[in-house]
């Protein structure tokens, strides 16, 4: 999905309700191209992967939600499938295989209720600037992410 793409959308139809797109950064990119057109609705758009953009966006209002990526728990299953293949081992039971050959990992659905709770791995200071207070964003630190 691209700005142009978006922005045709917006002259075919008036009434555009909502963006579903493949990943935050096509929906960040669909938010942009709403607000350079002036389009005069406001349509609710969720993107895919929970990533520091769209977490802004979501606080903001500007993107309705986006679905968690669990990249790391998907790593972690590999590895652990991987390895009782390759040792001949039995697969872990916390793998929970499905129809015998699958691993499901649930997605977690981000929106403004639970935002922070993904945000909240990130550490902000208070900064006082000419035109009050904002936000600085000091350090990104994943709490997810055990080594």
């Amino acid at each position: 999905m691209n700005d142009q793409y978006i922005i045709e959308m917006l002259h075919i139809t008036k009434r555009f309700p909502g963006i579903i797109a493949n990943d935050d950064i096509m929906a960040l990119g669909a938010i942009d191209a709403l607000e350079e057109s002036n389009y005069p609705l406001k349509p609710f758009v969720v993107g895919v992967n929970g990533n520091e953009e769209a977490l802004e966006a979501i606080t903001t209002g500007k993107m309705g939600g986006s679905v968690y990526n669990d990249a790391k728990s998907k790593a972690n299953a590999i590895m652990q499938l991987s390895y009782s293949l390759a040792t001949s081992e039995p697969i872990p039971e916390d793998l929970h295989m499905t129809f015998g050959k699958y691993v499901y990992l649930p997605y977690q659905i981000i929106t403004t209720d639970n935002v922070y709770e993904f945000i909240g791995h990130q550490f902000f200071k208070m900064v006082e600037d000419q035109d009050g207070l904002i936000c600085e964003k000091v350090k990104l630190i994943d709490a997810r992410m055990e080594i």
